[in-house]
């Protein structure tokens, strides 16, 4: 399985230069690396696939080394050109050629630390959600909304026969579910991002929560077959979980595994560890992940194909608020892919205690923040 990290390269700083950017970037959640000269910069950049790095923007404009580097390397690399003065440090961010996001960090004593580092970046993080859900709200809920009104339009002014009201029907049924799901996530995001997703124990059986999905899943796509496995002694076993945030878990990769096979087959399943974790997992045999994009997929509103005319529509998020729901279960999660192969994301959630249904306990439930 993979081990989904980001990396920067840092080229050719000072020891002025090194310690603000390491700590900077590692806020950011990139493995920093280091490089001074060329040759090994561009063989760090073919090896460790790179994902960005950073330029003293003075130098650049001396010798050009964005421009020679981005020839030289694979391409998939994007670049941040930094400058410092006596109590501030300023970024250009690229995500495309031109085009580039400013950053402006203030490096006084009282206020360049770690933990003012994360409330910048919550900051901004909130400043890119909340432009994004204007895009999103916009095209990926406005569409199937218009569909439904459109539909219950026509159904309303002129009389149809039962074929033709049928077929109308089911696209307002359909484009109904659309918006049912992304105004599900959308408010799982806004719960995560406020705090108010609280974490509910219970015991319940594990084989019944993944019968009642593979049921819910059973006819989701003609051109894919979906299977469960698991291991049939543990049909007796109830666990002590967040029940509700395991069924999310699954029902978000499920949705996600479907959207990206054509046809084939999806198998999700689980085991239980030693008595002490959960292991889940969903494989499908769809369209795959490039290895360069694999460690961008839980990243929120990321998209190999980001236009709207894009085959795969969706919100951007589904992948995201997963890791996030198995990081509040101090879960781990990890993916392997291949492209045109298919993808499988394994999930290990930690028990606290499994049980069995002979003995049946009255179910307690606490929340936790």
């Amino acid at each position: 399985m993979n081990k989904i990290k980001k990396t920067a390269l840092l080229f050719c700083v000072d020891n002025n230069e090194r310690k603000i950017l390491s700590t900077v970037m590692h806020v950011f959640s990139y493995d920093v690396i280091e490089e001074r000269l060329v040759n090994e910069a561009l063989n760090l950049m073919k090896e460790q696939s790179v994902d960005y790095v950073l330029i003293n923007e003075d130098k650049e404009k001396l010798v050009g080394l964005r421009s020679f580097l981005k020839k030289q390397s694979n391409g998939g690399t994007k670049f941040i050109f930094f400058r410092t003065s006596l109590i501030h440090i300023h970024f250009k961010i690229f995500f495309e050629d031109q085009k580039y996001m400013s950053l402006k960090i203030d490096l006084k004593d009282s206020m360049f630390s770690e933990c003012n580092l994360f409330a910048f970046r919550d900051q901004n993080w909130n400043k890119n959600l909340n432009r994004n859900l204007l895009s999103i709200l916009s095209h990926e809920l406005f569409t199937p909304l218009n569909s439904v009104i459109g539909f219950s339009q026509l159904l309303h002014k002129i009389d149809y026969n039962e074929t033709e009201v049928k077929k109308f029907s089911g696209y307002i049924f359909k484009s109904g579910k659309e918006i049912q799901k992304k105004c599900s996530s959308l408010l799982d995001l806004i719960a995560l991002k406020t705090g108010a997703l609280d974490l509910k124990y219970s015991y319940f059986s594990i084989v019944s929560l993944f019968s009642d999905i593979l049921e819910k899943y059973r006819f989701q796509k003609e051109s894919v077959a979906i299977h469960v496995e698991y291991d049939y002694d543990l049909n007796d076993v109830e666990i002590y979980a967040d029940k509700n945030k395991i069924e999310r878990i699954l029902e978000r990769l499920l949705e996600n595994a479907f959207k990206f096979t054509e046809k084939g087959e999806i198998t999700f399943g689980f085991t239980i560890k030693k008595n002490k974790s959960l292991l889940l997992f969903v494989k499908d045999t769809g369209i795959g992940i490039s290895q360069k994009d694999i460690k961008y997929v839980f990243e929120a509103f990321w998209q190999v194909d980001s236009s709207n005319s894009r085959k795969y529509g969706g919100l951007g998020i589904g992948l995201y608020l997963v890791k996030e729901f198995v990081d509040l279960l101090n879960g781990k999660i990890a993916l392997e892919s291949e492209k045109d192969k298919g993808t499988c994301i394994q999930i290990e959630i930690p028990l606290f205690e499994s049980i069995l249904s002979e003995k049946v306990r009255s179910e307690e439930t606490f929340s936790l923040k």
